[in-house]
């Protein structure tokens, strides 16, 4: 993923932001913040809720690249029905996070595939491992954990 620049954004596109372990989703708003950059509609563990935000507080200088999520509705419908959640969704890493509201604005589908693939893999590989290191929980927990985010990003979209 390389590092893009805010003029080949369009409203209502659909970015996600590289966070290391997982991809962060948000929504480009048809607002320009104070920094001359679009803002960010996202769901957002800082924030706790949906909020309309800076681009500079979202992605600052991490790398971002435009979402493969397509939308079954025009960038202004996407634009408004994010708004709507403003202050209004409570985050939850595991049923309500930033994946989870971009595809319900976009799609009608509020899923993380992120969190899917990642308690999928995590789980199976804790299950190999418990057996193939006699039940060292330790090593379980970090092999589940290690596969867990592996294949949390792996199978992000």
């Amino acid at each position: 993923m390389q590092v893009n620049t805010n003029s080949t954004l369009l409203p209502g596109d659909i970015i996600k932001v590289d966070c290391g372990s997982y991809y962060h989703y948000a929504i480009v708003s048809d607002a320009i913040g104070g920094d001359g950059m679009f803002l960010l509609i996202d769901l957002s563990r800082a924030t706790g809720t949906v909020s309309e935000r800076a681009w500079s507080v979202v992605v600052g200088l991490r790398c971002w690249s435009v979402s493969r999520i397509r939308s079954l509705f025009s960038p202004e419908e996407i634009i408004q029905r994010a708004r709507k959640w403003i202050n209004y969704s409570d985050y939850s890493i595991l049923g309500n996070n930033c994946e989870c509201f971009v595809r319900h604005v976009a799609e009608d589908k509020p899923n993380s595939r992120q969190v899917t693939a990642g308690l999928s893999c995590g789980t199976a590989a804790s299950i190999v491992a418990y057996k193939a290191s006699d039940g060292n929980v330790l090593i379980t927990g970090l092999l589940g954990l290690g596969f867990g985010l592996l294949a949390a990003k792996a199978f992000a979209e």
